[in-house]
This record gives structure tokens, C-alpha cells and sequence, in this order.
């Protein structure tokens, strides 16, 4: 291919006007607009002038309308009218809207759509009294605008007739010197834009003009020659380029896809694309991030620390392989907002194998973490106080125990029992004990440190570990909170109430094996707190014996509700047979409670039963025993034929629900009340004498018969024994044991027979242990005897397997 030779023949010819020479004619007029453009910038000072005109008529107004009022502070509406006509003819404005107190005045035009120009006027008037006083004054002029376009409009049009005229011979000398040597021109640029690529621009002029078509011509014949080897080459790239957006887009088409926000940066982490799902999630556009470092853009922070996270951007790009999917993460975007979220980012490699950028997908686990904490916040919280509930407070008490042992800091757990809310639920009902809680729960809340845990363990007992708090300052703490109970006064309705707390103290101690037994021993402490008098503070102390019998009995609790739970207790049967007749069958039966432990071994009654009375389990037990019995009774061919004493404490007889249990058991079991006794011991009777006697009165009234037990042991028992309708008496024990040697005893059970029969009622000696204690109840008067002379106490099921009635060979001695 030859490259053309432009010529270099002169460019205008001896006979051409030079271009130089058109130029200054060109410039000579544009100087001409440049003036008019002046002239333009001129005009556009008119608004200020405009502006200051119209303020300063309005000043002169509100001046001349100051020097009147000062002289006259109080003119009449036609006075006022009048000042303002002439003031109007004076100062030249539009329209006046005056007001002075309660007089106003307007004249001229005052059209809202005027411009309006607020003038407020203050004056002290010099007439009378001087004192101060305004006036409102309102200046109404024509719109700025309107004038201001009046005059453009005048200027513009003179102005645009002088450059009609200029243009026109402008246009004539142009059109003559430079038009229609371009039209010609443009007419062979059209042609060849058109596709007549054999067009050429005419050479033959000697000016300017003929040298640049010459020059063109050259340029066009060899742009021509390179135009077909750039078809080839821009038909190879169109084909590369189809492929490559083909790509792109199916490339686009799935990340706009995806569910998960994704977002593409570059080997400098500068973003580069982010699909509709990660603008959405982090309020960003593309536009807005597209060529910023990621860093700027988002920030990710740990949840719980606060403290930022390494982006797995550049995590990914260092170590040049993927981060999977990072948990406990927070973005924080513009705006504050905070979004849970679980990145994860891969480094995209060139075909080379270099790493050109990366990749990063947030998926979004907002409403799967608020779920969670939700979820987690109700398993560890009590939902009507907001407290941290068992399970999280032995959590807590684990994590204490831990770096107790581990760091040797100090902590210290108190259990609290509420001391009056048994009675403000049962007088006013549960609403009432529920609110009571909460106001409990906000007075721990405010007594307590921040640092403190504090748990509602279930009813009306609270925990509170005290963290890095040594048993001196807890007991001061606990004092005070002490102090802002006692000043709690609970009012529901027409009820006021004391609120109390009994509080158990103590320390964890590394050599503690385990929060069980620190909870425990706190759960004894508090209720030594109880004993000793409710709404006080009882420290643990390891030899406190006070403390070492109550977790002694406390583990009894669960002893006696696992046998409960499983069925380990027993009956066992001692029968009560006539002191004065030989040969006779039992009276009755007394039923004996045994409880089986986990060798096999038999424990009486008296190690668990003082526990049982303490904790409140008696009426679970009694309830027990008067089912299994009367169920036993039921198996039985000779059930009917007997008649059984059944023990009830005193607990079951202040039960309101107790004697609508028996009744209900003796219908489902279909033994006759009549086989059965119910033994009362005495002091229990004496003890809350008033549901008691009730509950007795209600089981004789089913056909029961009573026996008041441990007669005697009272000083008011004669008393009692007036008023209370019982079928026999048992004699104390231990007096029984002192008939042989004392006969100042033997004395009183002589006494206190006589005084029996005289009610009907019939004796009965307890503790038989020998022929002594026999005889001496023989001679005594004393109805019927029980005790180890007579028979040992035996299984019920082999009493009830007797035909004979008695199941022993001793109940049939001669009794000397």
C-alpha cells in the first residue's frame, strides 16, 4: 500500500483574499456580540436596582409614617387613612396596609399577589404619657418580576432589531467569503458519507479552502486503503465481543439471582459489582461503592465483642484460598443501621492463575439469630418477672465456681424466700401474688449491682450471686436490701401487706464439689433465717449443727418424694387387744409407716417423719398411706371384717381438701368408713384446734371412728377432751413406762380411765413392752393395750392373710 503525498503548492493564489484577512473581518463582528453580551450583563443589575427602589420607598413610608405616629400615637381610622393618602401621593408606592392597636387603614392597591414588604415600626410617642408602642406596616409594590421582565422585554427587543441588522449584512459577507466555498464542501462530505467513496473535494481554488482540499483529498485516499484491512480486524473483535457479553450476561443474569447479597471487588478489594439483593440488604448503591475499597463502604464487627472483624475479603485475597461462612458477625451500614449477617468470600483467579479480585456473599441471618436469642432469652429468663430462671442461674453459679477455683476471687450466693406471699395470694388471689412478684423483683433489681445475678428459682424464691463479693460486704449488701424491703408495703384493693424476706448467706468456696451443694447449703441458711424468726439474714456456717440437721432433713425431701414417686413405702400392722380379757381378737389394727430404702433396709417412721412435718410433705404421705390401705383393704376377702387405724397429722386436718379426699376414697374403694379409725395425735389437735375439730367432726359424721393419740401429754387435755368426739384415748408412752416403779403415774392413768369411761370413750396403753406394763395397765382400768408384749408390728398383707384375724401367737397369751 502507497502512502499519498500531500503537495505543498502555495495555499491562496496571487488573485485570493487570505484567510487572515476573512478572519479579522469574522472577529471584527463577533467583537460586536461580545459588546451586546455586555449590554446583556448590564441589564441583568436591573433587579437590584428594582429592589432597592422598591425598599427604599417603603423605608421612606414607614419613616414618615414613624415621625406621624409619634405625634399622634392614637388617630382615629380616618385620620389614619388620610396620613396614609398623602403619605402614599408623597413616597410614590402602590398600596399601604396600616395597623396601629386596634385601628387599621388601608390605601391604594393591596392585592395579595403585589409584593408585599413588611415594615415593623416602633416609636415613643410624645404626646400624654411617652411610652413605647409599634405599628404593623405592610408596603405593597408590583412583582419584582413582572417589572423586571417589562423592561428585558423593552431592551431585548431594541437590541434584537440592531443584531437582525448586523446578522443580516453579516450573513451576506459571510455567505459571499466563507458559506458557499463550505457548502460545496459539505455537499462532497455528504456525498462521500453517503457511499460515493470516489468523491473528491474541489482542488482548483487558490485560497485556503482549495489547500484543504487538496490536503483531504490525500487524507481520504489513504484512510480509504486502511479502511478494509480494519472491516477484517473490527469484524474479528464484534465476534470476540458478542462471545464475551454472552458471558457477562449469563454472568449477571445468576448473580442477580442469587438470594444472598454478593459483592465482586477488585485485587485492591475496590468494589466492582454488587448484585439487587446487596444493595437492598446494605442500603448502598452500586453507583455509590463501584471503585471504593470495601472496608470504607461496610464494616464488620463481632457480636458480642464489639470489636471489628478481619474482612474475609482480604482474608480470602492473603491466603488465596475461600473463607466459609464466618458466624457471629454484624454489618454495620450507613446510617446506623446493624444487620446480622454470615460472610463468606472466595479469590477469583485469571487463566494465568493470578488473583484479579474476589468475591463475598453475605447471607442474611437476622431473622434466624433473633429467633435464637429470642428463643434463648425465654429458656433462661422467667417470663413474669424478667429474672434469669433456675437453669441460667446454675449456669451462672457453674461459671462462679469456675473462677473461684481457677483465679481465687471471692463470690457469694443468697437465697431469699418471700415471707408473706402465701398470704397475700390466698387473700387476694393470684393476680395479686403476681404483681407482688414483679414489685420484688424491681426492688432486687435496684438494691442489687449490676454485676449481680439475680434468678427467680420458682414461687416465691429468689437467687442472688453476688459476684467478687467476700461474706462481710455480702452481708452488708444483703442488710440493705433487707432495709428497702422492710419499707415495701404491698397494697391490692382494701389490702396492706408487710412484705418480709428471709435471707441464707454463702460463700463459694473452691473445695465446694459442686453448685448443688452450695445451693443447698444457702437453701438451709435461709431457712434457718425462717426459723429464727422471718425477714432476717442467716450465714452459712460448716459448723453450724442448727444448719447440719436442716440440710439433713432437707435431703430427706427428695428421699421421701423419690418413695413416693416409686412406691417404696410400707405398711406394717401392731394390733390393740383388750388389757382385762383372754383369748380375744385384736380391737383394731394401727397401721405403721416403714420406708424401704435402696438396699432393702426398712427406716421407721421417726427418722423421716419430723423432716416430712417440716418441709409440709405429711398431707402427700397421709394421702398416700389412706390410699394404699384402703386399696389393700379392697384386695382383700377379710378387708371388711376389720377395723384398721390409719395416723393423719395435723397438717392433713387443717387441709380444707382432705376430708372430700377420704370421702372420695372410700367411695372409689367401697370399704365401709366404719373399718376404719383415723388416730390424732393430740398436740396436733391443739395446735390449730379450730379446722382440726372440724375435720374430725366431718370424718365421724362418714362413719369413722377417732383416737386422740399421745393423750395426756398436754396440760389442757382434759379440756379438750370435753369438747372433742372420739371413740378412744391413747395414753402417752411415756407415762405408761413409769406405771410399775411410780405409783403417783399409776395414780393418773387410774384418773384419767375413770374419767374416759365417764365419756364413753375407751383407754388405750401404749408401749407395751412387758408382763409389768400389762398388768399394771390391767389394774389401772386401762380398756386395751398395744405394744411389743402383744405383738411385734407385722406386713400388712400377712395380717390381712390371717384367717384368724390377729397374726400372731402372742395376742392369745394369759395376760398376768
Amino acid at each position: 500500500m502507497t502512502t499519498p503525498v500531500l503537495s505543498t503548492d502555495s495555499p491562496h493564489g496571487s488573485a485570493g483574499v487570505a484567510l487572515p484577512t476573512k478572519v479579522t473581518g469574522i472577529v471584527f463582528w463577533g467583537m460586536a456580540v461580545v459588546g451586546l453580551f455586555i449590554m446583556l450583563l448590564v441589564m441583568h443589575g436591573l433587579r437590584h436596582r428594582f429592589v432597592s427602589g422598591e425598599n427604599a420607598r417603603a423605608d421612606r413610608f414607614a419613616f414618615s409614617l414613624q415621625q406621624y405616629l409619634v405625634h399622634q400615637p392614637s388617630p382615629s381610622a380616618a385620620q389614619l387613612s388620610a396620613a396614609a393618602l398623602r403619605l402614599r401621593r408623597h413616597t410614590g408606592v402602590t398600596g399601604a396596609d396600616i395597623r396601629v392597636g386596634s385601628v387599621s387603614a388601608q390605601v391604594g392597591n393591596t392585592d395579595p399577589r403585589l409584593e408585599m414588604l413588611p415594615r415593623l415600626i416602633r416609636y415613643i410617642t410624645l404626646s400624654g404619657t411617652p411610652r413605647k408602642a409599634t405599628a404593623v406596616l405592610t408596603v405593597y409594590e408590583p412583582q419584582v418580576t413582572a417589572k423586571l421582565a417589562a423592561t428585558r422585554r423593552r431592551i431585548l427587543l431594541s437590541t434584537g432589531l440592531i443584531i437582525l441588522a448586523f446578522g443580516t449584512v453579516l450573513r451576506w459577507v459571510l455567505g459571499t467569503i466563507l458559506s458557499q466555498p463550505f457548502e460545496r464542501m459539505v455537499a462532497d462530505a455528504r456525498a462521500f458519507s453517503g457511499g460515493e467513496t470516489e468523491t473528491r473535494f474541489d482542488e482548483t481554488r487558490d485560497d485556503e479552502f482549495g489547500f484543504l482540499a487538496r490536503f483531504i483529498n490525500r487524507a481520504l485516499d489513504f484512510s480509504f486503503s486502511q479502511q478494509q484491512a480494519l472491516r477484517n480486524a473490527l469484524e474479528n473483535v464484534k465476534r470476540s465481543e458478542t462471545a464475551l457479553y454472552a458471558e457477562k450476561e449469563r454472568a449477571e443474569v445468576t448473580l442477580h439471582s442469587i438470594g444472598d447479597a454478593v459483592i465482586t471487588t477488585d485485587a485492591d478489594t475496590l468494589v466492582e459489582y454488587m448484585n439487587p439483593t446487596a444493595e437492598s440488604l446494605t442500603g448502598l448503591r452500586l453507583s455509590d461503592v463501584i471503585g471504593r475499597p470495601l472496608a470504607a463502604a461496610l464494616a464488620l464487627v463481632d457480636e458480642e465483642t464489639r470489636y471489628p472483624v478481619e474482612s474475609p475479603v482480604l482474608r480470602c485475597l492473603r491466603e488465596g484460598a475461600a473463607v466459609d461462612r464466618m458466624d457471629h458477625v454484624i454489618m454495620l451500614c450507613p446510617g446506623g443501621r446493624e444487620i446480622d449477617v454470615a460472610p463468606s468470600a472466595a479469590p477469583i483467579h485469571s487463566r494465568n492463575g493470578i488473583k484479579v479480585g474476589a468475591i463475598m456473599v453475605l447471607h442474611d441471618v437476622g431473622q434466624v439469630r433473633r429467633t435464637a436469642r429470642q428463643l434463648s432469652y425465654q429458656a433462661n429468663h422467667d417470663p413474669l418477672t424478667g429474672l434469669s430462671n433456675r437453669r441460667e442461674f446454675e449456669r451462672q453459679m457453674q461459671i462462679a465456681l469456675d473462677e473461684v477455683r481457677r483465679d481465687g476471687c471471692s463470690h457469694a450466693l443468697c437465697f431469699l424466700d418471700m415471707d408473706q406471699f402465701k398470704v397475700v395470694n390466698d387473700t387476694c388471689g393470684h393476680a395479686a401474688g403476681d404483681e407482688l412478684l414483679r414489685r420484688f423483683s424491681t426492688m432486687l433489681r435496684t438494691s442489687t449491682r449490676d454485676t449481680d445475678v439475680i434468678a427467680r428459682l420458682g414461687g416465691d424464691e429468689f437467687g442472688l450471686l453476688l459476684k467478687h463479693c467476700d461474706l462481710p460486704l455480702a452481708k452488708r449488701i444483703t442488710e440493705d436490701l433487707l432495709d428497702n424491703v422492710r419499707g415495701l408495703r404491698f397494697i391490692w384493693s382494701e389490702h396492706s401487706f408487710d412484705v418480709g424476706v428471709s435471707i441464707g448467706i454463702v460463700p463459694v468456696l473452691p473445695d465446694h464439689a459442686s453448685i448443688s451443694e452450695i445451693m443447698s447449703a444457702a437453701d438451709v441458711a435461709c431457712y434457718a433465717a425462717k426459723d429464727a424468726g422471718r425477714n432476717r439474714i442467716h450465714a452459712y456456717s460448716p459448723g453450724d449443727e442448727n444448719l447440719r440437721q436442716r440440710h439433713t432433713e432437707m435431703r430427706w425431701v427428695s428421699r421421701l418424694q423419690q418413695a413416693m414417686e416409686h412406691d417404696r413405702f410400707r405398711l406394717f400392722c401392731q394390733p390393740v387387744v383388750a388389757v382385762a380379757k383372754q383369748g380375744q381378737s385384736a380391737e383394731y389394727f394401727e397401721l405403721l409407716l416403714r420406708l424401704q430404702d435402696e438396699g432393702g433396709g426398712l427406716i421407721p417412721p421417726t427418722v423421716f417423719v419430723p423432716a416430712a412435718e417440716r418441709y409440709g410433705l405429711m398431707p402427700q404421705i397421709d394421702r398416700w398411706v389412706i390410699h394404699a390401705a384402703l386399696k389393700a383393704l379392697q384386695s382383700a376377702d377379710s378387708g371388711q371384717n376389720r377395723r384398721f387405724a390409719i395416723n393423719v397429722s395435723g397438717q392433713s386436718l387443717r387441709d380444707p381438701d382432705f376430708l372430700k379426699f377420704v370421702s372420695g376414697e372410700f367411695k372409689s374403694s367401697g370399704i365401709a368408713p366404719a373399718h376404719i379409725c383415723f388416730e390424732v395425735n393430740e398436740a396436733a389437735v391443739i395446735a390449730g384446734p379450730g379446722p382440726a375439730m372440724e375435720t374430725m367432726a366431718g370424718l365421724r359424721s362418714l362413719g369413722c371412728a377417732l383416737a386422740l393419740d399421745n393423750f395426756g401429754s398436754c396440760l389442757d387435755s382434759f379440756v379438750y377432751l370435753r369438747k372433742l368426739k372420739v371413740d378412744y384415748i391413747k395414753l402417752a408412752g411415756d407415762v405408761i413406762k413409769e406405771m410399775p416403779q411410780d405409783s403417783f403415774v399409776q395414780s393418773i392413768i387410774e384418773a384419767t380411765n375413770r374419767i374416759a369411761h365417764a365419756a364413753g370413750i375407751s383407754t388405750v396403753g401404749k408401749f407395751a413392752e412387758n408382763q409389768n406394763i400389762l398388768a399394771a395397765l390391767r389394774r389401772s382400768g386401762t380398756d386395751y393395750a398395744q405394744g411389743h408384749a402383744i405383738a411385734n408390728p407385722m406386713p400388712l398383707e400377712d395380717i390381712l392373710a390371717d384367717p384368724r384375724g390377729l397374726g400372731c401367737q402372742s395376742c392369745n397369751q394369759e395376760i398376768v
